[in-house]
């Protein structure tokens, strides 16, 4: 279903667990977002509201945004469909998602070129390198969504 051109459109923010990247990529997609976008996130083997992982809440605190509240929830196809973009934090998880919903295969990509990894279990450097790249990321496609507006 296409999206009216006055309603939000939803970028869905897809990695694994939705307790370290795709929460942290949602959270600094939304502290900068064009006017008419809005992020979130799901994970595809989420544990349904598991909080944030401390690695992530810390690393997100430098970046000027919080996690505390967040609880993981998996991808579903509603999400999908309600989507107008789907940004995957892996080529894999893109793959596996345009395999499973092939309607939605248009608007399923990755965040970057190249994969961002998983800091879950890592150390304060590991997360700190997680959300750089996620940050700069989100930055390259903020700008992208905004040059695809004219400027807004």
């Amino acid at each position: 279903m296409a999206q009216r051109s006055d309603e939000v459109k939803k970028i869905l923010f897809v990695c694994a667990g939705n307790t370290c990247r795709s929460p942290l990529a949602a959270a600094l997609f939304n502290l900068a977002a064009p006017k008419g976008y809005v992020a979130e996130s799901a994970g595809m083997f989420a544990s349904e509201g598991e909080s944030a992982s401390r690695g992530s809440v810390k690393a997100a605190r430098k970046y000027g945004v919080t996690l505390t509240k967040h609880q993981a929830r998996s991808v579903t196809g509603r999400m999908l469909e309600d989507a107008y973009q789907i940004r995957c934090l892996t080529k894999a998880y893109a793959d596996m998602l345009c395999s499973d919903y092939p309607d939605c295969r248009e608007k399923i990509l990755t965040l970057s070129v190249r994969d961002i990894s998983d800091p879950f279990g890592g150390g304060d450097k590991v997360y700190a390198k997680a959300v750089k790249e996620i940050n700069d990321a989100v930055r390259d496609l903020i700008a992208e969504l905004s040059d695809g507006l004219g400027g807004e």
